[in-house]
């Protein structure tokens, strides 16, 4: 009997895993090197098929950002997920496109890039006039907001009018990609396309939850765990260690954060005011603490250290 069971529970696993792939198609010839494993996360096995130099998957989500009549589009359209920036030279990206040439004369969309550097934005494929979504000022604080060899959590909102505004970890990329509507709405009968892409080697993604309208579609987490726990409190906290001086980067504006000690005693507790906070424990004891913060549907915690 328990030999059944255990088959039946790794037929429950492949099936479910299986599903979750459902409405992904990948390129280039790469289908068998893209997989969700038992962490539900979607991985891509490399190397690239040459000549290509990136290996990709494509998605319209269900139908979210085309009907296949060409009457859908992206104006309205918000991601959030996580992925993984690795500690080499390459990027997470995805390309908001719609007719799928990989082509600066043909290419039709907007490709982001993320990686422990900076994030940049270039349209229709054409990287002659790529634009940086932060400042140059303001590099070294998204340089430290960025978790290297680790997941980092990205959303991506496209308002009406064409703008992508990009937040990861919590920091706001201060520069919005100003795409327009004659790239993100559809001219003739096209089929939109979300392409997730890890470029060189190595690509990671889980709690995929993506929004349009008064529809949300999830892939990539556990189906017995609900919505990802990043849908509580999303924050962050930087530079860590620090002599005192710690930044929290949040989008719980309004909402409770308390420190305490590692033996429960509050330290500190306040209201997040802003989406980048200061929080001065320069004048406490060396030693590690924890940072929570409310949100909405539940709290989150991140361990900080006083050096």
């Amino acid at each position: 009997m328990k030999k059944i069971t255990l088959s039946l529970l790794a037929l429950s696993f492949i099936m479910t895993a299986n599903a979750q792939m459902e409405a992904f198609y990948p390129q280039f010839g790469d289908d068998a090197k893209w997989s969700v494993n038992e962490q539900f996360e979607l991985v891509f096995a490399g190397p690239v098929v040459a000549p290509v130099p990136t290996g990709a998957i494509a998605t319209t989500f269900e139908g979210m950002v085309s009907d296949g009549n060409g009457f859908n589009d992206f104006t309205g359209l918000n991601m959030e997920f996580d992925a993984y920036i690795f500690d080499q030279p390459t990027n997470t990206s995805l390309v908001i496109a719609w007719n799928g040439q990989w082509s600066a004369t043909t290419g039709l969309g907007v490709n982001l890039d993320y990686n422990q550097w900076l994030c940049q934005a270039a349209k229709n494929y054409d990287y002659g006039n790529v634009k940086w979504m932060i400042g140059a000022t303001a590099a070294g604080d998204y340089q430290a907001a960025v978790k290297k060899n680790a997941y980092n959590h990205f959303i991506i909102d496209i308002d009406a009018s064409g703008k992508i505004t990009s937040t990861l970890n919590g920091y706001l990329c201060g520069v919005p990609f100003e795409a327009g509507t004659e790239i993100l709405k559809p001219t003739a009968l096209s089929q939109f396309t979300v392409v997730f892409v890890n470029n060189v080697s190595g690509w990671k993604m889980k709690n995929l939850v993506v929004k349009k309208g008064g529809v949300t579609n999830t892939y990539f987490s556990d189906p017995a765990a609900g919505i990802s726990k990043t849908k509580q409190a999303n924050f962050d906290v930087y530079p860590v260690p620090s002599k005192g001086n710690f930044t929290i980067t949040s989008e719980a504006v309004g909402h409770k954060f308390e420190v305490t000690n590692l033996l429960g005693q509050q330290i500190k507790s306040g209201i997040i005011s802003s989406n980048k906070q200061a929080l001065d424990l320069s004048t406490e004891k060396a030693g590690t603490y924890l940072l929570s913060v409310e949100g909405k549907n539940g709290k989150s915690v991140r361990q900080i250290v006083k050096n």
